[in-house]
């Protein structure tokens, strides 16, 4: 199972629910490994992919349950820590991008920067834990 995510029943998708039928098949196809099931790998795997479902299509953080939003804080190489709040507002790409010769993430909405990737991704970004 690459992700097996159900929303809370509350929860509002931001524009539609997502439909990964073309990156499920993309990344069956092209990946490297096949984790034992209940292997670590697998584990991150599917919470990885769980959780970007949430981090790019549900808003309210309050209806996100792949992590603990109370404790949860992050920060992107030593950068300033954020909440999952400002992860949902700013957008994931935007604080994992941040800022390069590419691409400024100063210039860009959430949804410009689903725009951007979306664009630079067409078959949707087959991401695949290796170990």
């Amino acid at each position: 199972v690459i992700r097996d995510y159900v929303p809370d029943p509350k929860a509002s998708w931001r524009s539609g629910k997502p439909d990964y039928l073309i990156v499920n098949r993309t990344f069956f196809e092209y990946r490297s490994l096949e984790h034992e099931v209940g292997s670590l790998e697998a584990i991150v795997s599917k919470l990885i992919k769980n959780w970007a479902v949430e981090a790019h299509h549900i808003a309210d953080v309050q209806h996100w349950k792949t992590m603990d939003i109370s404790k949860f804080q992050g920060a992107i190489n030593g950068g300033c820590p954020f909440m999952a709040q400002h992860m949902s507002d700013f957008g994931a790409c935007n604080l994992f991008l941040g800022e390069s010769r590419d691409y400024n993430y100063r210039v860009h909405s959430f949804e410009s920067s689903q725009k951007v990737f979306r664009t630079a991704f067409p078959m949707g970004f087959a991401w695949e834990c290796l170990e």
